[in-house]
């Protein structure tokens, strides 16, 4: 989902984004069938603050994850969603003790 500029302008540093794809290489809806598309050797996990673009923000951390010659979207899928719960919290974590 989008959200709206002003929205974003009012939350400023505080939206962050778990995007299943390799910033900035893969955007957008799809980030997945993108990767096996393309047929990338690496795809990752990204966590980045949301600005006014579609995943423009700033990366706060990324996970690389391989892509296998004989992954399908639903494979890879459920690969990033399975690393992506521990990355999440690493960064919520890492944030919140900074402050």
């Amino acid at each position: 989902k989008i959200l709206s500029k002003d929205f974003v302008k009012k939350y400023k540093g505080k939206i962050l984004n778990s995007h299943p794809g390799k910033l900035p290489e893969l955007v957008g809806l799809h980030p997945v069938q993108q990767a096996i598309e393309k047929k990338v050797k690496q795809t990752a996990n990204t966590i980045h603050y949301v600005d006014s673009g579609v995943d423009t923000g700033k990366i706060i951390k990324e996970q690389l994850e391989e892509v296998y010659e004989d992954d399908t979207v639903e494979s890879l899928s459920e690969r990033l969603k399975i690393k992506s719960i521990s990355l999440i919290v690493e960064v919520f974590d890492t944030l919140w003790n900074s402050q």
